[in-house]
């Protein structure tokens, strides 16, 4: 989230844990992994991923109707009637286009995650220095786990031509270690940016793609996005705020339960893949335009 100017002295503290949080979890995660990898399946991680997702990763997003009233994107009961109505809409919208054109449909989801994820470096990095980490995150689990997204892609697309996609990912993931090593060593006193970004790689190589994943996602991307939230809702009453988050959270979970029995007939693999990521790619995209109505001051 984007965050105000008077608050960064605030930000710059809170900050300073999740970094650990995520190398810490990302050893712990590593370490399970190893030690119980030949109890472990991919129907098995995927369904840890769902979970985690809902607990670490929902939540975050779950705050996008009070960031709303917040920045009065709207200001009155039809407003709120109108948000709402405009951001299902577009979860919609998403569904239906991944529904009838996949390929495109993940290709924009990508896209949108790059820039998305890419702005948990925005108070540090320059915009084209944010852009080569975004595609760093993307893109290292497909340089050493080309096969393994491959398959994920295929779930999710049922179209062979999704090797397309881990093509281009492959290629640009290479091309940006340089680019990285560069932006790291120019801010080589910045310890937490280089234990991110370190740990990044490592888990990258060290684990399932799912694994990298949910450690990224759920201890570094959701907790700083979830704090830095609620710094903007410093003034607003936190019961309130925790209620309306369990709320849209359940809201989302029985979106995803839906969605699980829509897609009953395919195997269980499949199932969960299309769940959790169309099921984010869904809600990514209003997520997204809300906050580029937040940082252009538009109003309903």
């Amino acid at each position: 989230m984007f965050i105000d100017k008077i608050n960064i002295v605030k930000y710059s503290r809170i900050s300073k844990c999740e970094t650990y949080i995520y190398f810490f979890f990302s050893i712990l995660i590593t370490l399970t992994y190893y030690f119980f990898s030949a109890d472990i399946n991919q129907p098995v991680l995927l369904t840890v991923l769902a979970i985690f997702v809902v607990v670490f990763g929902l939540p975050h997003g779950a705050l996008d109707t009070i960031l709303a009233k917040q920045y009065n994107i709207y200001n009155n009961l039809l407003g709120f009637v109108f948000f709402n109505f405009i951001y299902l809409g577009l979860a919609l919208f998403m569904y239906v286009f991944w529904y009838i054109y996949p390929i495109a449909a993940l290709s924009i989801f990508l896209l949108i995650s790059l820039w998305h994820f890419s702005e948990d470096w925005h108070n540090i990095l320059k915009y084209w220095e944010r852009i080569f980490i975004g595609i760093y995150v993307l893109s290292l689990p497909v340089v050493f786990h080309k096969p393994l997204i491959n398959e994920i892609y295929f779930y999710l697309t049922g179209s062979s031509l999704n090797y397309i996609i881990t093509d281009i990912q492959f290629t640009l993931g290479l091309a940006t270690l340089p680019f990285i090593t560069f932006i790291v060593l120019k801010r080589i006193k910045a310890r937490k940016f280089f234990l991110q970004v370190v740990t990044l790689f490592l888990t990258a190589i060290l684990l399932n793609p799912i694994l990298y994943f949910l450690s990224y996602f759920c201890f570094f991307h959701s907790i700083k996005n979830y704090k830095e939230s609620l710094i903007l809702l410093k003034d607003q009453n936190l019961t309130i705020v925790y209620r309306i988050v369990l709320i849209n959270t359940l809201l989302s979970v029985v979106l995803g339960i839906l969605m699980y029995f829509y897609y009953f007939d395919e195997n269980l693999e499949v199932k969960i893949s299309k769940v959790i990521f169309i099921g984010l790619a869904c809600l990514t995209v209003p997520h997204m335009i809300l906050k580029v109505f937040i940082h252009k001051n538009i109003r309903f």
